[in-house]
């Protein structure tokens, strides 16, 4: 959990993911504006620590939640409250 906690880059990817379902690096990076190196570091970190999936399409890649992970359940909790913060 405190991979997502040390940086509001990460927050801001997981928020997008979360957001879309699924989604391609590109459209994070945009959507953030992140740049697209460090979108791609912080997804691999993230897919690391088991709260995002990664699917390959011939060379595109898709994220989404990781869903059966109990960290990422708890980070899909935490975006619902820092939602309604946020509103």
């Amino acid at each position: 959990m405190s991979v997502l906690l040390t940086s509001r880059g990460r927050y801001k990817i997981l928020k997008v993911i979360y957001d879309y379902g699924e989604v391609n690096i590109s459209r994070i990076a945009r959507e953030t504006g992140l740049n697209y190196s460090y979108v791609r570091k912080y997804l691999n970190e993230l897919k690391s620590a088991g709260i995002v999936n990664e699917r390959i399409f011939g060379r595109a890649k898709m994220y989404s939640i990781n869903y059966t992970s109990s960290k990422a359940l708890l980070v899909r909790d935490l975006l619902k409250v820092l939602d309604e913060v946020e509103s």
